[in-house]
């Protein structure tokens, strides 16, 4: 079971927290399933029934009804498991810091993520962090190594060229601070 959410879930899921919201929303789920409405499969009217009844938003809705199939196979017996399992799963996922000036668009962070999964690692998370101190660029921790692409790293790298540029530029003798 969990084999097949896992995937499901990483097709539109980019961010660890997001990861962490969405097993908590199959919980919710599955116990309003087996527990309220006492069924014994999720079915896709069981999905409808509990996005109606909790007002759930329009991306809550996407995510199930895109997990409708695999749900199907859950259990009342097998869902702690499964959804230990699939925290267990989400957190191997290879993750991605980066941090930014500013939040990003969900576009944004799926087309980054999608970027990350093909051509870093496949089996992989973002972890955005909103650093108002980053005035342009960002900075990335990947595998406990920090990589800086800000403006102001840019700026410290070119500082001493510029400096001269602007003494030559300007006549003047000595250093600028």
């Amino acid at each position: 079971m969990t084999n097949s959410l896992l995937p499901l879930l990483m097709a539109h899921t980019y961010r660890r927290s997001d990861f962490s919201y969405r097993i908590s929303l199959l919980r919710e789920l599955a116990e309003f399933a087996f527990f309220t409405r006492r069924v014994t499969t999720i079915e896709t009217s069981v999905i409808e029934d509990f996005l109606a009844t909790t007002h759930k938003n329009v991306s809550d809705a996407e995510v199930l009804n895109g997990l409708a199939g695999a749900l199907r196979t859950l259990t009342q017996q097998t869902l702690y498991d499964t959804l230990a399992e699939l925290e267990t799963g989400a957190n191997a996922l290879a993750v991605l810091t980066l941090s930014v000036p500013v939040s990003f668009a969900e576009a944004d962070v799926a087309m980054i993520g999608e970027w990350v999964r093909r051509e870093v690692v496949p089996m992989s998370v973002l972890e955005v962090v909103v650093d108002p101190r980053i005035i342009a660029g960002c900075s990335l921790v990947w595998q406990g190594r920090a990589y800086d692409y800000s403006f102001e790293q840019s700026l410290r790298k070119q500082q001493k060229p510029l400096q001269a540029q602007i003494l030559a530029r300007s006549g003047a003798s000595g250093s600028i601070v």
